[in-house]
């Protein structure tokens, strides 16, 4: 039987290094998958992401995103849909293909889903 409860999902004693990189710095992004166990992990990735200050280029992923700020600030701006505060709470929706710039003033962690469909 899967999980249906996960503790410490925000633990970031095992982050590693992320392939996304602030701009003029070689590091400053961490993240870590999360295993939803078998039947969920078919058609969900989870993860956490944690960056520090500084401006993050994503030029869009097949799949798209999903993902809650639990702390730190930033904007982001989505290419066709503006640009949004981030704070602790806020739930955003990138769609498949679309190029966004993420400008993190205060060290972000959000929580990611991409559906895999």
């Amino acid at each position: 039987m899967s999980n249906i409860a996960y503790d410490n999902v925000l633990d970031f004693a095992d982050l590693r290094p992320s392939r996304l990189k602030p701009e003029g710095r070689d590091s400053g992004s961490f993240c870590r998958a999360i295993d939803l166990g078998a039947q969920l992990s078919r058609k969900i990735d989870a993860g956490v992401w944690k960056a520090e200050p500084g401006v993050y280029r994503h030029p869009g992923s097949d799949l798209g995103e999903t993902f809650i700020v639990v702390e730190g600030a930033a904007e982001i701006e989505i290419q066709g849909f503006g640009s949004f505060e981030l704070h602790s709470g806020r739930l955003i929706t990138i769609p498949p293909i679309t190029p966004s710039i993420m400008r993190v003033s205060e060290t972000l962690v959000k929580l990611s889903l991409i559906d895999k469909k």
